[in-house]
C-alpha cells in the first residue's frame, strides 16, 4: 500500500470514529428524569390504581411508564406505574412498585414519548456525514 493509500485509510478510520461517537446516545432506564418529566395531578387513589389529570397531554398512552413522588419531601420516590387506559383527560395507571402508599397530594410523573429518528439531529448528522465520506472516498480512489 503507498504512504498516501495509508494516510487515506487513517483519515477514512477517524472520520467513522469522530461520527460514531458524535452520534452515540445513552440508553438508559424508560423511567422519567424528575428535571426532563411533565408532572400530572393525581385525583382518585384505590388499592393498587389510582387517577391523573393528563390536562390535554394527547401523548399520554397506555403502557407508558412513570413514577409517583412526594412534592412536600423534595420529590421522593412514592411509587413506580404504569398507565392501563386513558379515558378523556382521565388517565388510570396501576402501582407496580411503591416504597409508601399513594396519596391525592402525590404528583405522577411522565416523560413525553422521544421523537422519531427522522426528528433527530443525530439521524441527519450521520446521513450527510455519510454522504459526504462516500463523496470523497469515491473521489479519491478514482
Amino acid at each position: 500500500m503507498t504512504r498516501r493509500g495509508r494516510r487515506f485509510s487513517r483519515f477514512v478510520v477517524g472520520a467513522v470514529v469522530l461520527l460514531a461517537a458524535g452520534c452515540a446516545r445513552h440508553h438508559g432506564s424508560s423511567l422519567p428524569d424528575p428535571a426532563a418529566a411533565r408532572r400530572f395531578a393525581i385525583r382518585l387513589v384505590a388499592d393498587s390504581t389510582f387517577d391523573f389529570l393528563t390536562d390535554g397531554a394527547k401523548w399520554v398512552r397506555p403502557g407508558a411508564e412513570g413514577i409517583a413522588v412526594d412534592p412536600r419531601q423534595r420529590d421522593q420516590l412514592v411509587a413506580r406505574f404504569f398507565v392501563t387506559r386513558v379515558n378523556g383527560d382521565t388517565a388510570v395507571a396501576l402501582v407496580t412498585g411503591q416504597t409508601t402508599r399513594v396519596a391525592d397530594f402525590h404528583v405522577a410523573l411522565l416523560a413525553p414519548p422521544h421523537p422519531g429518528p427522522v426528528h433527530r439531529a443525530s439521524f441527519w448528522a450521520g446521513f450527510f456525514g455519510g454522504a459526504v465520506l462516500g463523496a470523497v472516498i469515491a473521489i479519491v480512489a478514482r
